[in-house]
């Protein structure tokens, strides 16, 4: 008697039958669930012994999730550090205090007294971006950017505090005379 194969609607697992069973309710062996096994004309392939398989044994089928991936994973079309295409997670306060640390530098000569605000803010936002590991190399060199342009704008603003009270002094002796 020729065979077919079915496969059960519940458990998906595949069945042998006669063809005395086409058409007929037949139990599945694994969930024991009842189907009704495909009419003769419903089949389209007659069964054919695999030598390579036992019967006994169930086809593992690979899984159709997606696997996380990982640092040693390569794509050859993608030019991003792995970090950047995991989505590390940056510290956009290190870049705050970078980019504040380095504005503050032109401010210094044209407008000094912007200069000290912007220089205590990259100097804050450097000390706060130093706590996480990623950026931290931006954060201390924001941090020193700052903290060298505030001491130079101190200075400056010493300096031209101190030739101002000298040119009124001076403007003083002229007058006098």
């Amino acid at each position: 008697m020729a065979k077919f194969r079915v496969r059960c609607p519940t458990c998906n697992a595949e069945l042998e039958l006669d063809e005395a069973h086409a058409g007929k309710e037949v139990e599945c062996g694994s969930c024991l669930q009842v189907f009704t096994a495909p009419d003769k004309a419903e089949k389209k392939k007659p069964y054919k012994a695999r030598p390579d398989r036992d019967d006994d044994e169930e086809e593992e089928r690979p899984s159709r999730r997606r696997r996380p991936r990982r640092d040693d994973d390569y794509d050859e079309y993608d030019y991003s550090p792995p970090s950047a295409r995991d989505g590390g997670g940056g510290n956009a306060v290190a870049v705050v205090s970078l980019i504040l640390g380095i504005v503050s530098f032109p401010m210094m000569c044209c407008c000094s007294f912007i200069s000290i605000p912007v220089s205590i803010g990259g100097i804050v936002c450097g000390l706060i971006g130093m706590q996480k590991p990623q950026g931290k190399g931006m954060a201390v060199a924001g941090l020193i950017l700052s903290a060298i342009s505030l001491v130079l704008t101190g200075g400056l603003l010493l300096l031209w505090g101190g030739m101002n009270v000298m040119n009124l002094n001076n403007a003083g002796a002229f007058r006098g005379r």
